[in-house]
Protein backbone atom coordinates (compact mmCIF):
# COMPACT_ATOMS: atom_id res chain seq x y z
CA UNK A 1 0.00 0.00 0.00
CA UNK A 2 2.71 2.46 0.87
CA UNK A 3 5.53 0.89 -0.03
CA UNK A 4 4.46 0.01 -3.33
CA UNK A 5 4.05 -3.35 -2.66
CA UNK A 6 1.75 -5.34 -5.37
CA UNK A 7 -0.80 -7.48 -4.24
CA UNK A 8 -2.77 -10.31 -6.32
CA UNK A 9 -6.58 -10.30 -4.78
CA UNK A 10 -9.48 -12.81 -5.52
CA UNK A 11 -12.76 -11.11 -7.26
CA UNK A 12 -16.12 -11.98 -5.47
CA UNK A 13 -17.69 -13.80 -8.48
CA UNK A 14 -20.65 -11.33 -7.99
CA UNK A 15 -18.06 -8.68 -8.68
CA UNK A 16 -15.89 -10.09 -11.25
CA UNK A 17 -17.64 -8.47 -14.42
CA UNK A 18 -18.42 -4.84 -12.48
CA UNK A 19 -14.72 -3.79 -12.54
CA UNK A 20 -13.70 -1.27 -14.87
CA UNK A 21 -10.34 0.47 -15.40
CA UNK A 22 -9.53 2.92 -12.74
CA UNK A 23 -11.74 1.68 -10.00
CA UNK A 24 -11.26 1.36 -6.49
CA UNK A 25 -11.96 -1.79 -4.65
CA UNK A 26 -12.12 -2.97 -1.25
CA UNK A 27 -10.71 -6.13 0.10
CA UNK A 28 -11.15 -8.30 2.82
CA UNK A 29 -7.89 -8.88 4.26
CA UNK A 30 -8.70 -10.57 7.40
CA UNK A 31 -7.36 -13.97 8.47
CA UNK A 32 -9.05 -17.06 7.21
CA UNK A 33 -9.00 -18.24 11.01
CA UNK A 34 -7.70 -17.52 14.43
CA UNK A 35 -5.09 -19.72 13.76
CA UNK A 36 -4.57 -18.94 10.06
CA UNK A 37 -1.41 -16.71 9.56
CA UNK A 38 -2.56 -16.26 6.02
CA UNK A 39 -5.23 -13.81 4.71
CA UNK A 40 -9.09 -13.74 2.58
CA UNK A 41 -7.83 -11.52 0.26
CA UNK A 42 -11.05 -11.05 -1.91
CA UNK A 43 -12.74 -7.91 -3.45
CA UNK A 44 -15.91 -7.09 -2.18
CA UNK A 45 -16.98 -3.87 -2.83
CA UNK A 46 -16.19 -1.82 -5.99
CA UNK A 47 -15.59 2.00 -5.78
CA UNK A 48 -16.23 4.46 -8.89
CA UNK A 49 -13.20 6.13 -9.72
CA UNK A 50 -14.55 9.59 -8.00
CA UNK A 51 -16.22 8.19 -4.91
CA UNK A 52 -12.95 5.80 -4.80
CA UNK A 53 -10.34 8.98 -5.24
CA UNK A 54 -12.36 10.64 -2.28
CA UNK A 55 -11.71 8.37 -0.02
CA UNK A 56 -8.49 7.18 -0.97
CA UNK A 57 -7.33 11.20 0.06
CA UNK A 58 -9.41 10.95 2.94
CA UNK A 59 -7.70 8.15 4.48
CA UNK A 60 -4.39 9.09 3.43
CA UNK A 61 -4.67 12.40 4.72
CA UNK A 62 -5.65 10.74 8.29
CA UNK A 63 -2.81 8.56 7.93
CA UNK A 64 -0.23 11.75 7.41
CA UNK A 65 -1.88 13.12 10.64
CA UNK A 66 -1.52 9.83 12.83
CA UNK A 67 1.75 9.18 11.32
CA UNK A 68 3.04 13.50 12.10
CA UNK A 69 1.84 12.39 15.88
CA UNK A 70 -1.08 15.24 15.55
CA UNK A 71 -3.16 12.49 17.70
CA UNK A 72 -2.14 12.23 20.96
CA UNK A 73 -2.21 8.16 21.53
CA UNK A 74 -3.85 7.05 24.84
CA UNK A 75 -1.56 4.56 26.83
CA UNK A 76 -2.57 0.88 26.52
CA UNK A 77 -4.23 -0.10 29.71
CA UNK A 78 -1.77 -2.59 30.53
CA UNK A 79 1.16 -0.47 29.95
CA UNK A 80 2.42 1.62 32.85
Amino acid sequence: MWDDNLLILKVNKKLANGIKKDDYILADYTPLSEQSPYRKMIVVKILPKEKGEAIWHEFRAEYERRKQGDIKRQPMPYIR
